[in-house]
């Protein structure tokens, strides 16, 4: 399968809003932030399910807490 790639901006950690959920969530905060944009541009309408499933889903599959 070959590998798909979307444009973004390199320097997104310096993006004020991105570091101020840095500073509350640490890197587990970061790596939701691109785990959700890469989920994000696989689907359709680049938009998901805001249903409890969908947040149980995307907690379960970075390993952390869902709240």
């Amino acid at each position: 399968m070959a590998k798909e790639y979307f444009a973004h901006d390199y320097d997104a950690s310096s993006d004020p809003k991105v570091v101020a959920m840095i500073s509350v969530h640490g890197a587990a905060g970061y790596g939701l932030y691109w785990h959700i944009n890469e989920l994000l541009h696989r689907t359709t309408g680049h938009k998901v399910v805001l249903k409890k499933y969908m947040y149980l889903s995307i907690a379960s599959q970075m390993k952390v807490d869902v709240s």
